[in-house]
């Protein structure tokens, strides 16, 4: 094997275009809007969440199966990328459960009245820039273990949609808040998919191998 060959470098490539079909942006952006439709209409069936959230992983892995692999292969990475990832995952759902305990622990004690009223007030004024920093930091760290820089943007555009939103009066802020960004999720993973379905045509009489590093 020549000397200046990076394996480093090949393997970030392979991940790097293993991830420039949009599929993750457009199944995270299509979650968020449900989800935001969901709060829009029923806020008291949030709990519709964790199903949306088990049925996303076999959504994302079907895309993937029937549109990325065909045309790159099936990509395998180190166990030092695939630990990150790992850590990702782990991360994204202890959070979110951290938040969901968090949040329902607050409306518990404020309805018995075990909260001081400032904190109630506060709270329930706040609310909206409380769940943008929570989501926000979700897509941030996602971004910084997973090496999708384009989620750096994502936090940042919930962020301001939910910050946004605090200071305009209207009903269902908090569905709102969820689907705007997941709109633009879904729209930009759009992009990248058609993009990458002209990148990476199927070629009739060839299969993809696989790539990454060993």
């Amino acid at each position: 094997m020549p000397a200046n060959i990076d394996l480093k470098d090949i393997e970030r490539k392979a991940y790097t275009s293993f991830h420039k079909d949009g599929i993750v942006d457009i199944v995270i952006g299509f979650c968020a809007i449900v989800f935001g439709i969901i709060f829009y209409y029923e806020p008291a069936m949030y709990f519709f969440f964790i199903g949306l959230f088990i049925a996303a992983t076999p959504m994302y892995i079907l895309m993937k199966n029937s549109i990325t692999v065909p045309r790159i292969g099936l990509v395998r990475f180190k166990p030092e990328r695939q630990e990150r990832i790992r850590q990702l995952l782990l991360v994204i759902v202890s959070i979110t459960v951290l938040a969901v305990i968090l949040t329902n622990a607050f409306w518990v004690m404020s309805m018995m009245k075990a909260l001081p009223r400032s904190l109630i007030d506060f709270l329930d004024h706040y609310y909206m820039i409380y769940f943008g920093v929570i989501l926000s930091a979700i897509l941030v760290i996602g971004a910084y273990l997973a090496e999708l820089r384009r989620f750096y943007a994502y936090g940042l555009a919930t962020l301001v949609a939910f910050t946004s939103l605090h200071f305009i009066d209207v009903p269902g802020k908090l569905g709102l808040g969820l689907a705007i960004p997941g709109l633009v999720m879904l729209l930009y993973g759009i992009v990248m998919l058609l993009k990458f379905l002209r990148d990476y045509p199927i070629v009739k009489g060839s299969t993809a191998g696989s790539a990454g590093g060993h």
